[in-house]
């Protein structure tokens, strides 16, 4: 589905449109950021909030990475190469949205302990779907049981690194069993960093949460999502007697408030990371 002419869209969806090439160089701006990590001051509270070997900074840089690859992805692909699709911008945005609101979930704990817990459950959750992943392995004609048992062994091992420094740390948490639920990231990240009773607030806080379910629900192809975008009947099929309707690819939509959305919580990740990569501590104070 074609994006008009500038002239031929309505007022709405040229506004969105406007609003997504203002933001294209900024998006631009941040896909440098992803060539050279770059690496906190010593003393920063990013640089203490490390466990070791388990650098919260690398996890961080890697949510960013994501997050920055599919936004930018997201705004050329409307800017340039001048089109909309019903469900796959939505997909898009989605896993931009996640990386986005991973990397400010990390960033935006209230205290160290609280950061250090929260990275330790993302990594608890990577390591039990990746045991998940070796397992799955179809046992197919050359299929070598002792290669897959030594994958699972390695991530096994990682475990009890990282089992360790958690009792170390004093987080409570079983790494074996500790799941991380996505939606409350989600939803705990955007109400603690965007707080606020005015209307706009109040409406962006409501705009995530739309976005992560409607972007869910077209990730997943699910019908209820394609139901919402119900667009004109076609002519030829009530010619025939049928019922078919097509679906629609609106900017003023759910495309470009889902990108809005990313550049929204990415910009605010950014700007934290940025800020507990320098050590502002003076000479003597402790971290």
């Amino acid at each position: 589905m074609a994006i008009h002419p500038h002239n031929a869209l309505t007022l709405e969806e040229a506004e969105w449109l406007d609003r997504i090439r203002a933001i294209e160089p900024k998006a631009q701006e941040w896909l440098e950021l992803t060539r050279t990590p770059p690496k906190p001051e010593e003393r920063s509270s990013l640089a203490c909030d490390s466990l070791g070997e388990l650098e919260m900074d690398v996890a961080i840089y890697y949510q960013l990475c994501i997050a920055i690859e599919h936004l930018h992805f997201a705004i050329t692909s409307i800017t340039q190469m001048q089109r909309t699709y019903p469900t796959a911008y939505m997909t898009v945005c989605r896993t931009g949205l996640i990386a986005s609101t991973n990397a400010l979930w990390l960033l935006s704990g209230p205290t160290r302990q609280v950061r250090q817990k929260r990275l330790c459950i993302m990594k608890s959750q990577e390591f039990q779907e990746q045991i998940a992943e070796f397992n799955s392995i179809p046992r197919l004609d050359g299929w070598e049981p002792d290669k897959t048992e030594s994958l699972v062994a390695q991530i096994r091992a990682k475990q009890e690194w990282l089992q360790k420094i958690v009792e170390t740390a004093g987080l409570g948490i079983n790494v074996e069993k500790q799941k991380l639920n996505q939606t409350d990231v989600i939803e705990q990240t955007i109400k603690e960093n965007f707080k606020g009773d005015d209307s706009d607030t109040k409406w962006f806080r409501y705009g995530i949460s739309n976005q992560w379910r409607s972007g869910s629900a077209a990730a997943h192809a699910r019908s209820q999502y394609g139901m919402k975008q119900l667009g004109a009947k076609v002519p030829e099929a009530i010619a025939k007697g049928q019922k078919i309707v097509t679906l629609t690819a609106s900017l003023d939509g759910e495309i470009g408030p889902a990108v809005s959305g990313v550049f929204m919580v990415l910009k605010e990740a950014i700007r934290i990371f940025g800020l507990r990569s320098v050590c502002h501590l003076r000479p003597g104070d402790k971290p």
